[in-house]
């Protein structure tokens, strides 16, 4: 009985050695960096902050001060897609099988119209005109005003519009 349990012991660790062993093959996929600086083609300008990434794995970065950027990630076959604002966008296939360096020049994509001139005219006539603060009044107005001895009179009338004051009847009106 003692016998097999220790043949048992042995096999068992065998198999726990073995497990590990694929295991750790399986999960040891060796990583690799993709590394490199994004620049305007035009000027060579360095370009701060445009997007880097591998499309298959949804995995990205973007550039520092210098526009460079490093990305790593598990070897295999990849997309590397650029995006900046105001520039065409760059994509790449890539097989990474070892450490890869990419300097990427993108081309402006600045969209140029025409220019859009927005024109209208002010309304400035109650500034230059002569008629500011008048009021214009109807004949039928004033006929339906009562008549003072079979007479309008038309400086009662005009007394009673808006915005005229009196100083009272028979006053000079100083």
């Amino acid at each position: 009985m003692i016998q097999y349990l220790g043949k048992m012991t042995r096999i068992a660790g065998v198999f726990l050695l073995c497990l590990t062993l694929i295991t750790n093959l399986c999960f040891a996929q060796e990583k690799h960096t993709i590394s490199g600086y994004i620049k305007e083609a035009s000027t060579g300008e360095d370009l701060i902050g445009a997007n880097i990434y591998i499309q298959e794995l949804f995995k990205g970065t973007s550039t520092n001060q210098y526009g460079f950027y490093s990305i790593t990630v598990p070897e295999g076959n990849y997309t590397l897609r650029v995006s900046y604002l105001g520039f065409s966008d760059y994509s790449q296939k890539i097989t990474l099988n070892k450490n890869f360096r990419v300097n990427i020049p993108l081309q402006n994509a600045a969209i140029v119209t025409e220019e859009i001139v927005i024109e209208s005219e002010k309304p400035e006539e109650n500034v230059k005109s002569g008629t500011m603060g008048t009021i214009g009044m109807e004949v039928q107005q004033i006929k339906a005003l009562p008549a003072l001895l079979g007479e309008v009179d038309v400086l009662k009338t005009i007394q009673l519009l808006p915005g005229v004051q009196t100083a009272g009847e028979g006053n000079s009106g100083f």
